[in-house]
């Protein structure tokens, strides 16, 4: 190609570029060496020696732990943003939130082997800011087994006794180990509300452990741990829980009652007196430390919705003041009965003036017949009253 023939062609590709310039499109880009990912530098790379921790077998409350190998083989430094666990009877702690390219560390892992499970499947996962891998899953196997089993249950619990009644519950404890275990009470530092006995049906391998109430039982929370000491050094004692809760026969509910300060009308609470079906109680006489303000109604006594239900219940229906009408000092109600039980005979509710937002009232608690107006909340199916009398005390 001569002189002539090539500058045409040279002017023609200039006049090109020119137009695409002057129309606002840039030249391509310069082509990527081959081989190299611009997107991957300067990321974490996360790399653990492994995803799976199976323990093999344990016994109940022996400890359980491993330490894994975490690493970063990134160009940039890799951040442990948070770590989950399935519940809590995993853990996972790094000794390090931070590593820098090439850095490794070590995370120690722990299972709680007294969780009472046998077959255990339970997951811990990593949040990293890896940008390929930012959230890793580790698996935690294994099987824990205890010494002794215990049936029907691992404590023993009674059902519905009273606080004068005599009553026993039993378990059975069996030796899962190749060796005889002996059992025996450890003494208790103060004496627990129960007669505790342990049995020896098999030596060393086969035991039944009685708990009987000691009357009278306190209202509430009756508890004690029965301490059994095994004799060996890895798991020198079993606990077994036992427990009796004695629910009040006669109550009233609520115990408290609130008036607003911003109220301006008169407004109406429900009161129910609780009794046991089998023991029935009659109200001799209601009294109001403000007769004037504080005004008490028994309602007349409704059909049972549930003849088979335990309890019973006596309605009142009480009228509060308005709160710049409230008395100073609050006010008392009290709801004699012809119990013969001091703890019965007299049951007493206290109102007072609200001093901060009152809680959300629970159905049993009454319902506001008059407030003051405010704006109309959203409609919803009203719960039978009637219901109240299959709760159990």
């Amino acid at each position: 190609m001569n002189l002539r023939t090539t500058t045409p062609v040279l002017g023609l590709i200039g006049m090109l570029i020119g137009s695409s310039m002057v129309l606002g499109q840039s030249p391509p880009p310069p082509t990527q060496p081959p081989g190299e990912d611009v997107s991957k530098k300067g990321a974490p790379r996360l790399e653990l020696s492994t995803e799976e921790w199976d323990f093999g077998m344990k016994w109940y409350g022996e400890p359980c732990s491993t330490d894994i190998t975490i690493s970063n083989t990134g160009d940039a430094p890799l951040k442990i943003l948070k770590i989950r666990s399935s519940c809590g009877c995993t853990a996972a702690k790094p000794k390090r939130k931070e590593l820098l390219p090439g850095e490794s560390d070590k995370i120690t892992l722990t299972y709680n082997t007294k969780k009472n499970r046998e077959d255990v499947t339970q997951t811990i996962t990593l949040m990293t800011n890896d940008p390929e891998r930012p959230r890793v899953s580790i698996q935690i196997k294994g099987i824990v087994k205890k010494v002794y089993d215990a049936k029907p249950a691992n404590r023993i619990t009674f059902g519905r006794v009273s606080r004068d009644e005599k009553a026993t519950q039993s378990i059975e404890l069996r030796n899962n180990m190749d060796e005889e275990v002996v059992l025996k009470l450890k003494p208790f530092d103060e004496p627990p509300p129960f007669e505790i006995t342990l049995e020896e049906v098999e030596p060393g391998r086969f035991y039944k452990l009685s708990a009987t109430t000691k009357p009278p039982l306190r209202l509430g929370a009756n508890a004690a741990n029965v301490v059994l000491e095994t004799g060996l050094d890895k798991f020198p004692s079993l606990t077994i829980p036992v427990s009796a809760y004695i629910a009040p026969r006669v109550y009233v509910k609520p115990t408290r009652l609130f008036v607003s300060p911003q109220v301006t009308q008169k407004t109406q609470r429900l009161v129910r007196v609780h009794y046991r079906s089998d023991q029935p109680i009659k109200i001799k006489e209601i009294k109001s430390s403000h007769p004037e303000l504080i005004k008490v109604e028994q309602m007349p006594p409704r059909k049972p919705a549930n003849p088979k239900a335990v309890t019973r219940l006596h309605e009142f229906r009480v009228t509060l003041p308005a709160g710049a009408d409230f008395p100073e000092g609050g006010g008392r109600i009290e709801i004699y009965t012809d119990d013969p039980s001091p703890d019965y005979n007299k049951l007493v509710i206290e109102v007072r003036l609200q001093k901060t937002m009152p809680r959300a009232l629970k159905p049993t608690e009454g319902k506001s017949i008059t407030a003051q107006p405010t704006a109309k909340p959203k409609e919803g199916p009203a719960k039978p009253e009637g219901k109240t009398e299959t709760d159990a005390p």
